[in-house]
């Protein structure tokens, strides 16, 4: 971002730093954002610096000495505290004196329809026997933000950028030989490189009555955008400040984007004779705001983590869903050998509650999708199975109904866009991982590490120990269409469990989307050793893709025990039901990770 400043205000801060010893000064913003790779920073710090009559500067920090200086990486602080002796303030700093920075977000449906950064800053001194004093506060955030739209269309979209900012300047150079207030903001949007912005905006507004009775404006702020009027009636050296400026920005969706923004406030006066009662400020008593927002109702936003994209690796099988449509998710299988990714969604009609067949939820749905992927794309076939009948060998029928495209941001973050043609379903849905571990990151790092006393013990011949190996999808032959899906948390020995299958009773018809007969259960609990003792769960009354709220109540149990890298035993009892079995099943996606944590070859950390 780009300033236009006064000789002596940059004078002034230099002189600062070049005063100070290295002992006396915190880290202030601009040393946090030294790293332009980090996609999400919020900074605030505060200063105060004073050269008393001999032209000594002060060193200490806070209490009784001359020199104030601290710095903050998170949202807003105060820079005295009064109930700390040594962080009293010198008498000549009038309350308030802070600065903060913090995002809001505005929902819709469940997801993010516009954002806004909130910065505040302050600055009130009062005279004090000395030859220059300059106070100075500034907020700085960074925030890495993914448009994209509802209905899945990835042509570019425009987002609409307004800012507005309120503050006011008081000068006091009647009291002074030289003396001067400044605010300055500023914003910028870039996609991979800080350095080189697609948009920028910056701006300075000045009062120095010495040179002139009004506000000055430079950079941005020098145009239509600004206004100002005295603060009160009687008052010739104080003045509110509207700064409001509106533009649109062309951005592609799917594409992440950095915001920087950054706001500053100074005081520098000379000249004080001890006694001096008068009193200057530069603040914002309302906020500066930066708002994202855009006028195509199909757009929204979600957030990243991370400078760029994460290639696809074993740590990315797992649990995912969206926060604001919990209840429902995807459960993915990786299968790094081919490059090949398997995907159960389980999810609901578009209306719900309905009743019919044997099994409670009649509304729930799930689709199954698989195909290869290239870097941290996967693009996958959607199909539906149906007609099959609870643990039963009855045949099944599976056809493709659509597509899904799945692109990894981090370990953690992921955006799924699908379309289901002939249902008239599309669209784009920010996922999370359920289960967040260390291993993608360790993966993507250049391998995975751990102490070879905690790798798993080796298989005997009826009982494998759990490892992360085991994640994935699991089925028996000869219910096929049927199956599960594991996920694991290791280092609180936890499981997490999904289950796809049908309604005693089938086929059934009703509801928007076909599959009435569809039924799927989760589970989870704590294991131990080879074993799992996992509570069943039934989720009912949700909407596909929805928001509405959903019902979840325990329904049976179930315990797996597994047998070796790709073989695992299920028991499971549904009493209400008055169902209850045992189902041998087999990994679908057989690979040699399990083998080799056995072997000690990959060590997982933990």
């Amino acid at each position: 971002m780009r300033f236009i400043t006064r000789a002596r205000a940059v004078f002034a801060i230099c002189l600062l730093f070049s005063a100070l010893p290295s002992s006396a000064r915190a880290q202030l913003c601009f040393d946090i954002f030294e790293d332009l790779t980090d996609p999400s920073l919020s900074c605030a710090d505060t200063f105060y610096f004073v050269i008393d009559p001999d032209g000594d500067p002060g060193v200490q920090n806070f209490g009784d000495s001359d020199t104030g200086l601290l710095g903050a990486e998170f949202d807003g602080f105060d820079l005295f505290d009064p109930d700390d002796p040594d962080l009293a303030p010198p008498d000549n700093l009038l309350e308030p004196f802070f600065t903060s920075t913090q995002a809001s977000f505005n929902n819709d449906a469940g997801q993010i329809s516009d954002f806004t950064i909130t910065q505040r800053g302050a600055i009130n001194l009062g005279a004090r026997d000395s030859t220059i004093q300059q106070g100075s506060y500034g907020s700085v955030s960074r925030i890495t933000f993914i448009p994209f739209t509802t209905d899945g269309d990835t042509d570019p979209v425009i987002l609409d950028l307004d800012f507005d900012f309120e503050f006011t300047l008081r000068d006091p150079s009647e009291n002074t030989g030289n003396g001067s207030a400044l605010v300055g903001g500023g914003a910028s949007i870039f996609d991979d490189d800080p350095l080189e912005p697609l948009f920028d905006f910056s701006g300075l507004a000045a009062l120095d009555l010495e040179f002139d009775d009004e506000p000055e404006f430079f950079g941005d702020f020098d145009g239509p955008a600004s206004s100002f009027e005295p603060s009160g009636p009687g008052i010739d050296d104080e003045f509110d400040i509207d700064i409001e400026f509106d533009t649109t920005f062309q951005a592609t969706p799917g594409q992440p984007l950095t915001l920087d923004t950054d706001t500053f406030g100074s005081i520098f006066t000379d000249g004080f004779e001890s006694g001096d009662t008068s009193a200057w400020s530069a603040s914002s008593p309302d906020t500066y705001l930066f708002t994202v927002s855009s006028s195509d109702p199909t757009v929204r936003f979600m957030f990243d983590t991370v400078a760029e994209a994460q290639d696809i690796n074993y740590g990315h099988a797992g649990s995912w869903y969206e926060p604001e449509t919990s209840g429902q998710g995807f459960l993915i299988d990786i299968q790094t050998s081919d490059q090949f990714m398997f995907v159960a969604s389980f999810t609901f009609d578009t209306f719900s509650p309905q009743e019919g067949g044997n099994i409670p939820g009649a509304e729930q749905r799930w689709f199954t999708a698989q195909g290869n992927y290239s870097g941290n794309r996967a693009v996958l076939t959607i199909n539906q199975t149906r007609n099959g009948k609870f643990d039963d060998p009855a045949p099944v029928e599976t056809l493709p109904v659509g597509t899904v495209v799945i692109e990894f941001l981090s370990c953690t973050m992921a955006l799924l866009t699908y379309d289901i043609p002939d249902l008239g379903l599309s669209g784009t849905i920010p996922l999370t991982k359920l289960l967040a571990d260390e291993i993608c990151t360790q993966i993507a790092e250049g391998g995975i590490v751990l102490a070879k006393s905690e790798k798993s013990k080796p298989a005997t011949d009826h009982e494998q120990d759990i490892n992360y190996g085991l994640i994935g999808a699991w089925f028996n032959p000869l219910t096929a269409g049927q199956g599960f899906l594991f996920d694991f948390l290791l280092d609180d020995n936890f499981m997490f469990v999904a289950s796809f299958t049908f309604d005693t009773i089938s086929p059934q018809e009703g509801g928007n989307i076909p599959g009435a007969e569809q039924r799927w259960f989760t589970a989870a609990g704590n294991y131990a050793g080879n074993r799992a003792d996992l509570i069943i769960y039934q989720t009912r009354n949700g909407v596909f893709d929805d928001s509405a709220p959903v019902e979840t109540l325990p329904v049976g149990t179930m315990v797996i025990e597994f047998t070796s890298c790709t073989t695992a035993v299920v028991t499971y009892d549904l009493p209400d039901l008055g169902l209850s079995g045992t189902i041998e099943i087999t990994k679908i996606l057989a690979d040699e990770i399990c083998t080799k944590i056995n072997d000690g070859d990959i060590q997982v950390k933990r």
